[in-house]
């Protein structure tokens, strides 16, 4: 009893469980959540992707550039929204490893504990998978270069769409729950 006690408790304080009049629930997120959790990620995550591009060193840039080389062969290969999702995480903690900055790190790592609160991935809309390759991508490329401005700018730009599909996917749930 006691680490079923504890573990709620930890989902809890991190903001996946909420008390109603039932007891506990899992803690749903709607429109202005979802937004609002978009805005500080694509905050943070810039801030990630411009430091990257100041402090990466050449192995780290080497890191970066081949897990964007291997999520063109799994999109070119037909992967599934699982596998390209998990990739995409692997993406975004390279850049964030690459930045050096562990309270930015904790921060984020904190922040994506929430991501499971929103549902499918947003790999699941077929038209994002082409356009996520293409802005992660654009933010690989500003890395490489060094250029942190435009590696910040290509990062918020990457998280803007995002939260366009995000909305796109929660509207469609919203909808289909009417029924």
């Amino acid at each position: 009893r006691t680490p079923l006690r504890e573990a709620l408790a930890a989902l809890r304080a991190e903001g996946i469980l909420e008390r109603d009049d039932d007891g506990l629930r899992v803690r749903r997120l709607g429109w202005r959540d979802v937004r609002s959790l978009y805005e500080l990620r694509g905050t943070l995550e810039a801030m990630a992707a411009q430091l990257a591009a100041q402090n990466a060193a050449t192995p780290e840039r080497q890191v970066i550039a081949s897990i964007c080389e291997a999520e063109a062969a799994l999109i070119r290969d037909g992967a599934g929204a699982e596998t390209l999702a998990r990739h995409n995480r692997q993406f975004h903690h390279a850049i964030l490893q690459a930045a050096g900055n562990r309270i930015l790190s904790e921060s984020l790592e904190k922040l994506s504990r929430l991501m499971v609160l929103l549902g499918a991935t947003a790999y699941s809309l077929p038209e994002r998978i082409a356009a996520i390759r293409a802005e992660h991508e654009a933010v690989n490329s500003a890395i490489q270069k060094c250029d942190a401005e435009a590696a910040s700018h290509a990062m918020r730009a990457h998280l803007e769409a995002a939260l366009r599909a995000r909305l796109e996917l929660l509207s469609l749930t919203a909808s289909a729950e009417l029924d």
